[in-house]
């Protein structure tokens, strides 16, 4: 592996290791940002593009969580050689999600008129308007930042190019937000109502109105004000007025 760029690794290189007693769990890997970083081996593979399905056998599992180190989501910026534009790469997104590293720590360093501030890649994939990416990430944990909503309602509202990602981003972390609630909550929340019912029959819908009550709204959909898009994205009515309320009321 060069410093300051990333070659593919060898299966064959691995396996070698392994024959010759090499312990795998505790292995670091050098990067060089604006100094040399030590980060997991598995980190490594995962962004140097190497495809994960090649390792995943091989390495140990993570043991403890770990956080990367400041500007480690520049090595998944490619530039465009056509259009000279930085886009995020998905494939390495989705080669890091494989390796089972979270993408939500992930930034990137920006400069600006003399002052330095950071991004995370849910910030970018959105500037970008890369929806695929947005939506991927906002999956994966990533959220928008305190620098990144500043950026992206500069003008008071958001920029109609960032739009679509934004709204991307916001219906998958909904829709991932839901579906954990209908496995933590559901079937609990079915039966519980079934019982108080007492045997007489009550619209399944109920069992949604219920679990809206509880619901966190997705911080995003708050910061880039897109209530309105969400709504159109459930019909429950306590979701409704969950998306209606204003955060800052809670925070007074």
């Amino acid at each position: 592996m060069r410093y300051g760029t990333w070659e593919l690794f060898d299966r064959g290189m691995l396996l070698a290791a392994l024959a010759a007693g090499v312990e795998l769990q505790g292995l670091q890997s050098l990067i060089r940002l604006d100094h040399f970083e030590e980060v997991p081996f598995r980190v490594a593979v995962a962004l140097s593009g190497t495809p994960w399905a090649d390792f995943a056998d091989l390495l140990p599992p993570p043991q403890i969580p770990w956080v990367p180190p400041p500007r480690l989501g520049e090595f998944i910026l490619k530039v465009d050689i056509r259009s000279r534009t930085l886009h995020l790469c998905k494939d390495l997104l989705e080669n890091v999600q494989r390796a089972g590293i979270s993408l939500a720590g992930f930034k990137v360093q920006v400069h600006c008129r003399g002052c330095s501030d950071v991004l995370s890649l849910l910030d970018i994939a959105i500037l970008f308007g890369q929806s695929d990416c947005a939506a991927l990430l906002a999956r994966a944990g990533a959220e928008v930042s305190d620098y990144g909503r500043e950026l992206l309602r500069a003008s008071g509202a958001l920029d109609p190019g960032c739009r679509p990602a934004a709204r991307a981003a916001a219906h998958a972390a909904l829709s991932k937000l839901w579906k954990s609630e209908i496995a933590a909550k559901g079937i609990a929340i079915f039966q519980a109502m079934k019982k108080l019912s007492q045997g007489r029959s009550f619209p399944a819908c109920l069992v949604d109105e219920v679990m809206a009550l509880s619901l966190n709204v997705p911080r995003i959909i708050n910061d880039l004000d897109l209530s309105d898009e969400a709504k159109a994205w459930c019909k429950s009515v306590c979701l409704h007025l969950a998306l209606q309320a204003d955060p800052h009321e809670e925070e007074a």
